[in-house]
């Protein structure tokens, strides 16, 4: 059995980004460096360093920086919810 990719379609208004579930189907992985949304004073805003767990159909994101040229907004989780 292999992996599940997901693409996740403009959730935030200026980009897109993709994980994939392996297929024990509980580890998620997250490229680094993909950009989700630019902002409008700040540039691009990546999602780094995030891990997730998966229960059902929900997969749990935490993010552990939201990064721009300048910082890092923070961390935050990002909760999504798969069709069954």
């Amino acid at each position: 059995k292999g992996a599940n990719v997901y693409k996740i379609v403009n959730p935030f208004g200026g980009g897109s980004f993709a994980f994939m579930i392996k297929s024990d189907g509980k580890t998620v992985v997250f490229p680094n460096g993909q950009v989700i949304y630019k902002h409008s004073t700040y540039g691009d805003v990546t999602m780094n360093n995030v891990t997730g767990t998966v229960s059902g159909n929900i997969v749990t994101l935490n993010v552990a920086g939201y990064i721009v040229s300048a910082g890092s907004f923070g961390g935050g989780q990002e909760i999504i919810k798969l069709p069954m």
